[in-house]
């Protein structure tokens, strides 16, 4: 048990989300500078910049509401515990609702996000989307009991207990599902294009852009303010507040992600893409090149992926180049598809292979 008083940690839980206030404000401006610069986004940019901007103006409300409280409760007020132990005044019922319509609103657009990088399937949105319509009716529930609630009542009595665990359970089971799918795609996405790019960067910033693109920043601090709950301990109160700029500060940080061109899941779909598009289809039958004075085979193909008349050398493994393992990582480098060493006897039986092959078709 900690030695926070409820007013204490009212006090402090204001100071911690102003400074989050803060850094939000930051953020938003940097978003929406950016978004002036783009010539034509798309209608779902808009809609989820607006969005976002519905949210920091919710977590203004909710900022604003705090500190009438706190100037209330300590200036205005002979004992601001009792003050504050008054669930039903209407500055903690406009925080709440403030909160709980931040946290729709948040958790919609992360779903959204999932639905994006899943190839927009239907199927991955089924449990997030069960378990955030759960955590609404549950919300409805804890504004109301906030607003019935007898004067004195803690959030351990009896009305508000029914809702207020609720409530945040469902709220942090929604964001685990929609981190722990979103992060799983990442390292899929990840280990698809292992074999053609070194893995230069640390792991602090690995690290850093998979908590931004997953949302966990939000279900971290659900879960430390849970913890706090159950122990009963009035700490919590120093995160009530800090939560609810959390909510605005992931949807800014993802946005600002995607306009920066920073996402993990984008960058692997380009790289994948344009890895896939550097190399011609082999579809039909070779046709070899005249050979160099230095030993090089170049083939082309009947069917092609890029526009032109682009060629490209042998990018297949052959007896006797290299170790198996050499010649795995040519296989699948882009980089190796330039040119690779052969030896006399590939290249007869590749012409043989060729010849035969022709020799089918013909019949």
């Amino acid at each position: 048990m900690s030695q926070f008083t409820l007013s204490e940690g009212r006090l402090f839980g204001a100071f911690y989300e102003t400074l989050l206030y803060g850094i939000n404000i930051v953020l938003l401006l940097t978003l929406l500078c950016l978004f002036a610069q783009q010539k034509k986004p798309s209608k779902t940019q808009r809609v989820c910049t607006s969005l976002v901007f519905v949210i920091f103006l919710l977590c203004t409300i909710h900022l604003v509401s705090v500190l009438r409280s706190i100037d209330v409760a300590f200036f205005r007020r002979k004992s601001a515990d009792q003050y504050f132990n008054n669930r039903r005044k209407i500055t903690n019922v406009l925080q709440n609702a403030a909160y709980g319509v931040a946290l729709i609103l948040s958790d919609g657009l992360m779903i959204h996000r999932l639905y994006v990088i899943f190839h927009r399937s239907w199927a991955v949105i089924i449990a997030p989307g069960i378990s955030l319509i759960a955590t609404i009716v549950s919300w409805i529930g804890l504004i109301y009991s906030y607003r019935t609630s007898p004067t004195g009542s803690t959030l351990y009595s009896p009305l508000l207990a029914k809702f207020a665990p609720t409530a945040f359970i469902l709220s942090f089971f929604t964001n685990v599902i929609i981190t722990v799918m979103i992060s799983v795609r990442l390292m899929l996405a990840i280990r698809s294009i292992r074999h053609l790019v070194p893995e230069t960067e640390s792991f602090n910033r690995r690290f850093l852009a998979y908590t931004v693109e997953s949302g966990l920043l939000y279900p971290m601090s659900v879960f430390v303010t849970g913890v706090l709950y159950f122990m009963r301990d009035e700490a919590l109160e120093i995160l009530s507040g800090a939560n609810m700029q959390l909510l605005c500060m992931v949807p800014i940080m993802l946005s600002l992600q995607m306009r920066l061109n920073l996402s993990i899941y984008d960058a692997a779909k380009g790289l994948r893409r344009s890895s896939h598009d550097s190399i011609t289809a082999v579809d039909g039958p070779l046709q070899f090149r005249p050979m160099s004075d230095v030993g090089l085979a170049s083939f082309g193909s009947t069917s092609q992926v890029l526009e032109g008349e682009a060629e490209l050398t042998l990018a297949f493994p052959l007896r006797g180049v290299g170790s198996a393992k050499d010649q795995e990582a040519k296989q699948l480098s882009p980089e190796w598809c330039p040119a690779l060493p052969l030896g006399e006897g590939d290249i007869t039986e590749a012409v043989g292979d060729h010849a035969g092959r022709m020799s089918m078709l013909e019949a």
